[in-house]
Formats: C-alpha cells, sequence, structure tokens
C-alpha cells in the first residue's frame, strides 16, 4: 500500500512516563539480583574477589543489551495518523507495518485507568466492522490520549462527508 507522508497528521510512541518505569525497574532488578548475590556469598564488603567482578561484569552485559532493546522497541514502535487510516509501525529487526483504514471505523474511545490518568496516558479503541464482524484496535500506552481522540473524531467525520459528497 503507497504511503502520502504529506498526509500524515500526528505520529506518536507509547508513553515516556511508561518508558522510564521500565528502565527503572529493569535497573533496580539487576541491581537487587546483584546486592543478592553478594549478600549470599558473604562478600558484600569485598565484592571484587571471589568471581564477585565476573558476575558483575556479566550482570552489566545482560542490563545494557536488556536497556538498549528496551528503549529501541520504544523508539520502532509508533502509531500513525493520516486523513485516511491509522498506521501501527513496529520492530526493532523486522519491521511491520498494520494498515486501518478510517472507513471501516464505527467508534472511537479512550480508556485511562489511574496512572494513566496521573502520567496523561491511555488506550485507544477503535471499533472496526470487517465483514459484519467487530474487530477491536487498541493503540496502547497513547500519550496525550484525548487529544488524539479529537483528531480521530474530527478525521472520522471529515471522511464521512467527503464520502456523501
Amino acid at each position: 500500500m503507497e504511503q502520502n507522508y504529506d498526509a500524515i497528521e500526528f505520529t506518536t510512541r507509547t508513553s515516556v512516563p511508561r518508558l522510564f518505569l521500565k528502565v527503572v525497574l529493569l535497573v533496580g532488578l539487576f541491581a537487587g539480583a546483584y546486592l543478592s548475590y553478594l549478600w549470599g556469598m558473604g562478600i558484600l564488603q569485598t565484592p571484587l574477589k571471589d568471581g564477585g567482578i565476573l558476575f558483575f561484569l556479566i550482570f552489566q552485559v545482560i542490563e545494557i543489551f536488556s536497556l538498549a532493546y528496551l528503549i529501541l522497541n520504544w523508539f520502532c514502535w509508533y502509531y500513525e495518523i493520516t486523513e485516511k487510516e491509522v498506521i501501527l509501525r513496529r520492530g526493532v529487526i523486522m519491521q511491520t507495518r498494520k494498515y486501518y483504514s478510517l472507513d471501516k471505523v464505527e467508534s472511537v474511545s479512550v480508556e485511562q485507568g489511574l496512572w494513566g490518568r496521573i502520567f496523561n496516558y491511555g488506550a485507544i479503541e477503535l471499533v472496526m466492522y470487517y465483514s459484519d464482524a467487530p474487530i477491536k484496535v487498541v493503540m496502547m500506552y497513547v500519550p496525550r490520549p484525548k487529544k488524539y481522540e479529537k483528531i480521530l473524531q474530527k478525521n472520522l467525520r471529515e471522511f464521512g462527508e467527503r464520502d456523501t459528497a
């Protein structure tokens, strides 16, 4: 499917606070595991002997690769909304694109939990009809979801007016 890059109205990635939370949890997990190892080995005061440095280096390499994957995954997973469709792009190594035509969308709604309201992110749900069966497409962890819901509803109205004209 050919894409007109001039028609992209917005591009959004998942929320930055969610990425930050994942990074903090990952770093905390690795730090806790390393400290548990040192505590269990009885070498908390002298971590550089008895294999502590090797264990530390292995943990650091795993942590760096995990952090790189988290950030690349965040960077390579995003949504684009054009006048005619919603495009989901994702993938670090193997890239995938999914196109959802706005002429099939029947409704748009936003869901936000407690953390979503605090950090202003949420899920945008599109209900579409293909061959009389409803299909839900959920755009997860979208920052400022109410803003993008309004843009989608505006595009749906304009798309419907062009079809009837």
